[in-house]
């Protein structure tokens, strides 16, 4: 622990403490830069020391003093826990935190709603009366629609995280609360999602926020149809998929409001990607792919049609990163098409822009 914590958590557990010295416990607690997770041990300890009103009060007053860094990484989880058997605890420190005094100062805040906040009801999640500055929320899918009664309360919100592998398999989920919850954010443009295996909530999510939607981002779990994404998100820029399956059977030439392409595939995958068919957005400028397998003459065509410019005429950026456990005369063949293409761009023959081809031979899981 933080010299100055533990200084102040003595200072606060001790009954007829002088005002002047608290004062200076917290004034030098206040001038430091604690990360949360650093502040974490400190707030663990003072809640098996003193009441939660005391620890609220303690809270309260380092606020007051400028002292922000711990919010820096908080997860507002981590409060519940202090006092489980106190549901009004959780419920005071989020009003605390979106109290306008302080709300400018938190941008970013990991929220997952437990038992506590589930029993929360509406009338009292509704005696929050300030707005917060929260700009990127990550919750439990199954509780959208508790954190909700407060949406209003945070009109700043354009991120959203949906952390799909703390639901339990067979748990159903309501479309109707999803439509309800889901409205309540109206600047929301960026959605994350990890684990999603179900094709049907992603089509409830995407039917309500698609086309408000500019990024989008899949960590494991159901294979990518990027003609569906395409028909739900009309506006999206930026697609990131990592370790996810991806269906290449068909050319994603459609998909003209594509600027940023990342791919990151698994690595216990051993298919050959139909590599043109992901490369022929029109507007693409971004794409980097790695972990991949493609055949000598798929890497060819890629090549002739850059070259044709067929595919990638406003590309900027072409990172290829291709897996190394491919047959040692395949990637002779790709490494030299990729040489006289480089070649021919020194050489003024293409247009200039940053390729890069590489392979690796120790994949590991993103």
């Amino acid at each position: 622990m933080d010299p100055a914590l533990k200084k102040l958590l003595e200072a606060v557990s001790i009954k007829g403490q002088s005002e002047e010295n608290l004062d200076q416990c917290y004034d030098l607690v206040a001038s430091k830069e604690i990360p949360f997770e650093d502040f974490l041990p400190f707030l663990r300890a003072l809640a098996a020391r003193v009441q939660s009103s005391k620890t609220f009060d303690v809270l309260s007053k380092l606020l007051n003093r400028g002292f922000y860094g711990f919010l820096t990484g908080m997860n507002l989880e981590e409060f519940s826990n202090l006092y489980p058997l106190e549901e009004g605890f959780l419920l005071n420190v989020l009003r605390l935190f979106t109290d306008r005094k302080y709300a400018i100062s938190i941008h970013a805040l990991n929220i997952y709603v437990t038992e506590g906040m589930a029993e929360c009801t509406s009338p009292r999640c509704e005696e929050m009366e300030e707005t917060s500055q929260l700009e990127n929320l990550q919750l439990n899918p199954l509780h959208l629609d508790l954190v909700a009664f407060n949406a209003d309360k945070f009109p700043n919100v354009v991120s959203l995280t949906l952390d799909w592998r703390k639901i339990l398999y067979g748990t159903q989920l309501s479309n109707l609360k999803w439509s309800s919850s889901l409205k309540q954010f109206p600047k929301l443009n960026d959605l994350k999602n990890f684990g999603l295996n179900s094709r049907v909530y992603l089509t409830y999510i995407l039917d309500i926020l698609g086309p408000n939607l500019r990024i989008l981002h899949f960590e494991y779990g159901l294979k990518i149809d990027f003609k569906d994404i395409h028909q739900h998100c009309p506006n999206l820029e930026k697609l990131e998929i990592v370790g996810n399956s991806v269906d290449d059977s068909n050319s994603i030439e459609y998909f003209d409001s594509l600027h940023d392409l990342r791919i990151k595939f698994s690595s216990d995958s051993s298919k050959e990607l139909n590599l043109t068919n992901l490369l022929a957005a029109p507007n693409i400028k971004t794409v980097k792919l790695s972990g991949f397998q493609v055949n000598k003459h798929e890497m060819k065509k890629t090549i002739v049609m850059i070259k044709n410019e067929q595919i990638l005429t406003q590309v900027e950026t072409l990172t290829l990163t291709l897996d190394g456990r491919m047959p040692a005369k395949t990637k002779r063949a790709i490494q030299s098409e990729y040489n006289r293409f480089f070649i021919a761009v020194q050489n003024g023959q293409q247009r200039d822009f940053s390729f890069k081809l590489d392979f690796t031979e120790d994949i590991q899981r993103c």
